[in-house]
């Protein structure tokens, strides 16, 4: 039985480089839903260590109530037992498992979860999962994906690497049909499986609110309900799309 879908629904969810030095400022500012404190993708390799050290030290403090994400590296990258190390703790709210294939990257991060929760005097099942798609493998895969953890609040679908993994052309204000049908194929696993509805991926470029709004408005008439960020300058239009009834 699946355990966090029933929490509130993080619409607006600011993604913020784990290595930036206004980390915890950007956090407190309270503008988001929530906050994902990113390894991955929006950090350079030199930053590596220095992201999972800053965002160690930014969760061993009370976020005041704040929902903080972390996202990690994949399963295979061979970085993640580290990573949890680091950063599982009360603070924590969840896990953002990107490059997600199949149920068993979600049932091995919960395993190392639970064996870290265990070890930390915290309740079994308090860190949760946020699994985002973005490979073929992963779209076929979705409805088990959907089902491997009671953890798992939501799916994301992330467009970018998806549309590089399917050798297709970078995307415009209108997706290929391609992505839309693993964003449709998102939310009929996630009503299945009783999952809160998908989320978006982020828009890279901060002037461009007229794409971001496109977007936005195409994946909120497909049944998503929330949208990750890059700039805050992209919050309003998140929020103001989606909670549009």
């Amino acid at each position: 039985m699946n355990t966090v879908a029933g929490q509130p629904l993080l619409i607006a969810m600011l993604m913020i480089p784990g290595h930036a030095r206004d980390a915890a400022e950007r956090v407190a500012l309270g503008q988001a839903d929530a906050y994902i404190l990113d390894l991955e993708d929006t950090v350079p390799a030199a930053a590596k260590d220095d992201a999972l050290r800053a965002t160690g030290d930014l969760l061993g403090n009370e976020q005041g109530g704040r929902v903080v994400y972390v996202r990690v590296h994949s399963v295979d990258a061979g970085c993640l037992t580290r990573e949890l190390d680091a950063i599982v703790g009360p603070s924590l709210t969840g896990i953002n498992l990107p490059k997600v294939e199949s149920a068993a990257d979600v049932v091995a991060l919960d395993s190392r979860l639970a064996a870290l929760e265990a070890a930390r005097g915290l309740p079994i099942g308090h860190t949760e999962i946020m699994a985002t798609i973005e490979t073929a493998r992963g779209v076929l895969r979705m409805n088990e994906i959907a089902t491997a953890s009671p953890r798992l609040r939501c799916l994301c679908v992330g467009v970018g690497d998806l549309t590089r993994d399917l050798g297709l052309e970078p995307q415009g204000a209108e997706l290929s049909p391609a992505i839309v049908a693993a964003q449709i194929q998102a939310v009929f696993a996630s009503a299945a499986a009783g999952l809160q509805p998908p989320h978006d991926s982020t828009h890279a470029v901060e002037q461009d609110l007229a794409t971001l709004r496109h977007r936005a408005q195409a994946t909120r008439a497909l049944g998503f309900r929330g949208k990750h960020a890059l700039h805050a300058a992209h919050l309003p239009v998140i929020t103001e799309i989606y909670t549009t009834r």
